[in-house]
């Protein structure tokens, strides 16, 4: 045979060409081939040994669409599969052999067990785009063929990952920004600590953060336990209950606390409480309650009924006079008392003058601004001060006061003290020129 040789003491073949090839056979039966030299394979009953003297020897394996379905770079350690393109460092490179454009989807390599009753695989998906957004890696689960929820998502271009399920909701990392839920689902997220099973729980469907709890208690946030701030590690605030009742507290000794705000673009501080043993509270402006007839117990430490403060009114009223017969007219310049409520006590003064007389006669009386309480014994009855006057007819030589000797009436009996008893003054007195000017204190029903 031209060209080949067979040396029957070595059993060996030697093919006389460019490549000097041979093919050996020891009695370890071992088939060894050599190309210029080098062992290229060897052979045994139990191996088969590809570049067995580690030379710098490239072995391939092509398919029917693929000439590098299989290749292994003797040079650099290095194996590809459906790419002789072996990344740099990675002693493994797989290509899925199409562009990062095209849009379809392959798997590029999986994973899967060996029971064919219940198959369980990973995939690892190559998903191709027209934009960065959409060219993605994506790790796939599933089980006898059906695709599980669970999947794992990197973006090639945009330098993000997704972790998360197929109904949308996951984890969204990137340098700008790490979000869970990234797809607004009703998907819950909950952190767990050594004693408490929602120490950190967030709602998805319902749109509340709970901390210590997952019970929605009405509020975008619900805290379960006490609440403490600090400012550089030093304890300011603590928010906690005994009982039901609610307590803020400030922790540092003899330190204030304030309540601000802002009004206009001006910093106002509404309520000042000073902290100390014997602090007060400073308010801004007036304190108005919010439900009428209410006040503010005074000298007492509980809600004592006749330390209860409840009403407080400046203002002025009109007074009119009512006669036995005829009718007097108070003059519409000098028509005003002004009167000062605080609780029960009133305490009236002003002048009176009049300007039309119409035959008047008999006892008159003058209106009160409130009608007059009725209390046991007596007790709400008064004499007022005497009653500056002046322009009577006939300028009486006797002193006037006001006197209420009834119990809830709303009118005062204009009298004079005559012979040991009070004697009602007669409106035939009264002129144009009638002045009278009153000071009085009653106890309002």
């Amino acid at each position: 045979m031209a060209g080949v040789q067979i040396d029957g003491v070595n059993n060996k073949i030697d093919f006389d060409d460019d490549l000097d090839t041979s093919i050996s056979a020891n009695v370890d039966d071992t088939l060894q081939v050599e190309v210029g030299g080098a062992s290229v394979a060897t052979l045994t009953a139990s191996t088969i040994v590809f570049n067995e003297a580690s030379a710098d020897i490239d072995f391939r394996v092509e398919s029917n669409g693929n000439a590098n379905m299989l290749f292994v770079d003797g040079g650099n350690d290095r194996i590809a599969i459906g790419t002789t393109n072996v990344s740099s460092g990675a002693p493994l490179s797989i290509s899925s052999g199409f562009a990062k454009t095209d849009t379809t989807s392959r798997s590029v390599f999986s994973i899967q067990s060996n029971d064919a009753s219940a198959q369980a695989q990973l995939k690892v998906m190559n998903i191709g785009g027209a934009s960065a957004a959409d060219r993605k890696w994506q790790f796939q689960t599933s089980e006898n063929g059906v695709a599980n929820a669970g999947q794992l998502e990197f973006q090639v271009d945009g330098g993000s990952v997704q972790m998360g399920t197929t109904g949308g909701g996951h984890f969204f990392l990137n340098s700008a920004a790490t979000v869970f839920n990234e797809g607004s689902t009703d998907t819950d997220f909950r952190v767990e600590s050594n004693g408490n099973a929602n120490m950190i729980f967030v709602d998805g469907g319902n749109n509340h953060v709970c901390i210590g709890t997952a019970t929605d208690h009405g509020g975008v946030l619900n805290v379960d336990g006490p609440i403490l701030m600090s400012e550089s590690d030093t304890l300011l605030l603590r928010i906690t209950s005994s009982g039901s009742d609610v307590k803020f507290q400030n922790r540092v000794s003899n330190k204030d606390i304030s309540f601000e705000g802002i009004d206009g673009s001006s910093a106002i501080t509404a309520l000042h409480l000073d902290m100390a043993t014997a602090g007060t509270a400073t308010f801004n402006d007036n304190i108005v309650m919010g439900t009428a007839g209410k006040g503010i117990h005074l000298g007492v430490t509980s809600a004592t009924a006749a330390n209860l403060l409840d009403d407080y009114e400046e203002g002025t009223y009109t007074p009119t006079f009512t006669v036995a017969s005829g009718s007097l007219t108070v003059h519409s310049s000098h028509n005003t008392l002004a009167y000062t409520k605080i609780g029960r006590v009133v305490h009236v003064q002003g002048e009176v003058r009049f300007s039309a007389i119409s035959s008047p006669s008999g006892n008159f009386s003058l209106s009160l601004p409130f009608a007059v309480a009725d209390l046991a014994e007596g007790a709400a009855r008064f004499t007022s001060a005497p009653i500056g006057q002046s322009g009577f007819n006939g300028t009486p030589n006797q002193t006037y006061y006001g006197s209420v000797k009834g119990e809830g009436v709303d009118t005062m009996f204009i009298s004079t003290h005559n012979s040991g008893s009070d004697t009602g003054v007669n409106a035939n007195q009264v002129t144009t020129n009638t002045e009278m000017i009153f000071s009085f204190t009653m106890i309002a029903a």
